[in-house]
């Protein structure tokens, strides 16, 4: 995991509350990425009064959250919130992806001919 700060320094104790929040998600981070600490990512900007916090996790796909607020505890618990909703919502699109495969539709649809229907059959005159 790397960490990044603008106007402020991690402490320790900011750390440990940062990557305990990735260990409670790491079962749905799997689904993302190969979860090596390389593509885990966390930003910590002080902008004023408030601190500004961005998660980020590069895999498959980029998910990105960000969160700011007065309290860095309460910030980087919402932004794991965030994160966790981006990284459920993916999994389902994933899951809906495999489950609706066109190709698959497209070769059921081709296995069904409809048969030529003769007009003499059918001619009244």
């Amino acid at each position: 995991m790397k960490f990044y700060s603008k106007d402020i320094e991690f402490t320790p104790a900011m750390k440990e509350h940062v990557k305990s929040q990735f260990n409670r998600m790491s079962k749905l981070i799997s689904t993302v990425t190969n979860t090596e600490d390389d593509n885990l990512s966390c930003t910590l900007k002080k902008d004023g009064d408030d601190f500004k916090v961005e998660f980020m996790v590069q895999g498959s796909q980029m998910l990105r959250a960000e969160s700011s607020g007065r309290d860095f505890y309460e910030t980087v618990d919402s932004v794991s919130a965030i994160l966790a909703e981006q990284i459920r919502r993916y999994k389902e699109s994933r899951i809906y992806a495999k489950r609706v495969n066109t190709n698959s539709l497209l070769e059921d649809l081709q296995m069904f001919e409809i048969p030529e229907v003769s007009k003499e059959k059918y001619d009244m005159l």
